[in-house]
């Protein structure tokens, strides 16, 4: 108990900082410590992969805001042309449209978007409200295909060392692209259970 409330207190951050002074400590015969936070910070940090996250900060902020009105113009967009579809068909249309969004924009912006304002045009044509939120849950987290599409997109992206970016297009759009067509494929099993 003692010793992990205190730690706790610190925090995640805290305790970082703290084992990495207490593995500065130790010295080898040379009287060198064995772990030079200076060289670590220089080598072993890929600060490309954190740039690139907190650029994609801005772009995800400037989707959201009230001000630039795209994810409303979107769902109004949206709302006159799924009205007119067959369940089946509207729920295979909503999920290529939101992983193809999800593909340029944040995943949790748009299933914060979207699932509200969705669930009430999709209850009067006959879709259920699980199927409608698990579909546009699911589209929206196989967003790998651009850097902009989530943090895991961000970090395959943007750590060039273990994979170059045009293998990271390659594999992430058959991987991604898979993942969303398997839950249209599955779309018919899961309007019959719910």
């Amino acid at each position: 108990g003692g010793i992990l409330k205190v730690l706790g207190g610190f925090g995640v951050s805290g305790c970082t900082c703290i084992a990495l002074g207490l593995m500065a400590i130790p010295r080898n015969k040379d009287g060198e410590a064995y772990l030079s936070l200076p060289h670590f910070i220089k080598t072993g940090v890929n600060w490309e992969l954190y740039i690139l996250l907190a650029a994609t900060t801005p772009i995800v902020n400037l989707i959201e805001s009230d001000e630039a009105g795209i994810l409303e113009t979107l769902s109004n967009i949206l709302a006159p042309t799924i009205m007119n579809m067959s369940p089946f068909v509207c729920m295979a249309f909503i999920c290529v449209f939101v992983y193809l969004m999800a593909q340029v924009s944040h995943n949790v912006v748009l299933i914060m978007l979207f699932v509200p304002l969705l669930l009430p045009i999709l209850t009067p044509i006959g879709v259920s409200p699980v199927v409608a939120t698990l579909v546009i849950g699911l589209a929206s987290q196989h967003s790998l295909m651009t850097p902009a599409a989530s943090g895991q997109a961000a970090m395959c992206f943007g750590n060039k060392e273990w994979i170059k970016t045009s293998d990271c297009y390659k594999i992430s759009a058959v991987a991604s692209t898979s993942a969303a067509l398997a839950v249209i494929i599955l779309l018919p099993i899961m309007m019959r259970m719910f």
